[in-house]
């Protein structure tokens, strides 16, 4: 219900008006009644619905945990992708690197060895 409805049912409940009958003599006051009626309904209404509105707000704080949860976990996960790529770039090279000194002891050895590192160089 809003100031206006209250209003309203002020004038057909007979509260003194104006000669046109339209407008409340004690306005303010009635206003001010209208709001205090206002605030009482909004606080039953909170109260009557209270363990439904503890029951939302808990499940929204859950959510925020598992959302919470889950960009840590996902943080966590890119960390250890980028680790994982790193170490596997690590390997190739070294195995690049072993593979061109194995490569340098043969007959035209420097050649491959040249043509092994450049590789890694692409």
């Amino acid at each position: 219900m809003n100031e206006e409805e209250i209003i309203e049912m002020a004038i057909k409940a007979g509260f003194p008006t104006d000669y046109n009958g339209k407008n409340l003599l004690h306005i303010k006051e009635i206003k001010f009644f209208a709001k205090l009626i206002a605030e009482k309904e909004r606080e039953r209404i909170k109260k009557q619905n209270a363990p439904e509105i503890e029951k939302t707000n808990a499940y929204i704080k859950q959510l925020e945990l598992e959302k919470m949860e889950s960009d840590i976990l996902h943080n966590e996960h890119l960390k250890l992708l980028g680790e994982i790529k790193a170490m596997t770039e690590a390997a190739r090279l070294a195995e690049r690197e072993k593979c061109a000194k194995i490569a340098e002891n043969g007959l035209i050895g420097h050649t491959i060895a040249k043509a092994i590192r450049a590789r890694g160089q692409e």
